[in-house]
């Protein structure tokens, strides 16, 4: 038991870690396979998805889409607003992730035809998203159309 309980402590020194490296390398130990204390970790995790530095609450952020957890649905929301006012190429792997998490098409552009990031597709598969991120902090998850 005590090689696990080192490396559980290993992990929660690193998530909390001043150096924004640190924190978002950890999240990577927190979503390792076949990890016995993952729900145990997870609310710990879940509080990196607000960190203040971006590549870390990216990182958060993506690591639960990847395992198509709801939690991470706001977050996804604001960081999809962000990185679609920045114009950050961020934006299409997010956007695939929201439609992953939701487990439904919201109508972002594919990134197959040469169009502009910011058009009026994407302004409205935003704002579907927003509207079903919104119905799930209100208890009340639709699939919007």
């Amino acid at each position: 038991m005590w090689p696990g309980t080192c490396k559980s402590l290993l992990f929660l020194i690193c998530l909390t870690d001043r150096d924004p490296k640190m924190r978002a390398w950890s999240i990577g130990l927190g979503f390792e396979k076949r990890r016995s204390d993952f729900s145990l970790l997870k609310p710990t995790l879940a509080k990196l998805m607000s960190d203040p530095e971006f590549d870390v609450r990216l990182a958060a952020t993506k690591d639960f889409a990847a395992q198509g957890d709801p939690i991470c649905a706001s977050p996804l929301l604001g960081l999809l607003k962000e990185v679609y006012r920045t114009e950050n190429g961020e934006f299409f792997t997010l956007a695939m992730s929201a439609d992953a998490v939701a487990h439904q098409k919201f109508g972002f552009d594919s990134r197959t035809e040469r169009v502009p990031m910011k058009n009026e597709r994407n302004d409205a598969a935003l704002k579907r998203y927003e509207n079903w991120a919104r119905s799930r902090e209100h208890g009340r998850p639709t699939r919007i159309v």
